[in-house]
């Protein structure tokens, strides 16, 4: 009727690893199908932002809020991360940003970078072992949920900006 297909949804499954067992992510995302070929993520740019900034400050908070806060390792690396997270996203080319000197692409890169490295640091940095299961899966579904933010997000670059009416300098839509 309006030129697009209905909505078909796509369900991925998420087999996390470690002491956690046998848990499964269900993911679910909505894709709109324009011309039977292209997909409309679900967040703009502007959530995207948003959401960097609070996933930095629950990062900051996930040691006492999930009583890990006296094991040095994972407290350091959640508390390293969220305020790595709110520094890139201070200096990144999009609102809500002050100086706007790291461009979008970057950003992005970081952010899945961000992802892998909270997913793997119990290994890569072996404390899996001082953590309970529940901390450890804690690593698994906020890396996972770092990555699938970028996924998600209909904006991944400056060029992408552009295409979707964005000021490269403001990161407000052209009117």
């Amino acid at each position: 009727m309006y030129g697009f297909s209905p909505w078909a949804w796509q369900i991925g499954r998420l087999e996390l690893p470690g002491q956690c067992g046998a848990i499964y992510a269900r993911v679910i995302i909505a894709r709109l199908h324009q011309g039977g070929n292209s997909m409309i993520p679900l967040i703009p740019l502007n959530s995207h932002n948003v959401f960097d900034y609070l996933g930095g400050g629950v990062l900051i908070l996930c040691p006492f809020l999930f009583a890990f806060a006296d094991l040095d390792m994972p407290r350091n690396v959640f508390m390293l991360c969220g305020l790595f997270l709110i520094l890139y996203s201070l200096f990144t080319n999009y609102q809500y940003a002050m100086l706007r000197v790291i461009p979008l692409g970057v950003h992005m890169t970081l952010d899945v970078l961000l992802g892998v490295f909270l997913f793997m640091a119990p290994y890569i940095l072996n404390y899996r072992g001082n953590l309970t299961s529940t901390q450890e899966c804690l690593h698994y579904v906020l890396g996972a949920g770092v990555i699938l933010l970028v996924s998600i997000t209909s904006e991944k670059t400056e060029a992408d900006k552009r295409l979707h009416g964005y000021h490269i300098k403001t990161g407000h839509p052209a009117a």
